[in-house]
């Protein structure tokens, strides 16, 4: 690239629209209908659907991929290196002709929001979702239960049954009362 670069700039003509759009960004001329993503002469059409538009996506996508690390300068310069490939490397006109897919998506996420905040108000979906993550905690601890009982009951079944084998009255009697007990704690927790 760096031969390419110099071949590029000569001293006489410093042709900048080349090298940025041919040289270093690397993009395609645009053929039939095609205008994400690649040059056809126009600086106003390839400032705006080849450089800007897919910049600012890849920005944000760089900076929500970096997020997380936990450290600010760490989180920088990894959005930067990754940047630094992705155009040296010449994905960048790949990414640059996928910038109308991600910009619809963006778009569908944005209005799915915005018509979210009109139907319920931002403070009141914060409070909808936890009383959903609570109603789900409740559920979750309502099967446990269950299904201890359920587990529970059976055991019981079992050595009720090898007490009436083996004839022992008070077994018989003291299971039976705990079996009893067991199944109505399971009626009323599915009753709830």
């Amino acid at each position: 690239m760096s031969l390419m670069l110099a071949q590029t700039v000569s001293l006489t003509e410093l042709n900048l629209y080349d090298l940025i759009f041919k040289t270093i960004l690397k993009l395609p001329q645009c053929q039939g209908d095609a205008t994400w993503g690649c040059i056809n002469g126009v600086f106003a059409h390839d400032f705006i659907f080849a450089f800007f538009i897919p910049h600012l996506v890849l920005l944000i996508f760089l900076f929500i991929a970096t997020k997380g690390i936990g450290h600010k300068g760490l989180e920088a310069l990894l959005g930067i290196g990754v940047y630094i490939f992705i155009v040296y490397s010449g994905w960048y006109a790949f990414f640059a002709s996928l910038t109308i897919i991600w910009m619809i998506v963006s778009l569908f996420i944005a209005s799915f929001y915005f018509f979210w905040g009109r139907i319920v108000h931002p403070t009141r979906s914060r409070e909808l979702f936890k009383m959903g993550y609570e109603r789900a905690k409740k559920s979750k601890e309502k099967r446990l239960t269950e299904e201890a009982l359920i587990s529970d009951i059976k055991y019981l079944e079992r050595q009720l049954n090898e007490a009436r084998r083996g004839r022992r009255t008070e077994e018989i009697k003291a299971i039976s009362e705990e079996l009893t007990k067991r199944r109505m704690q399971l009626k009323e927790l599915q009753r709830r």
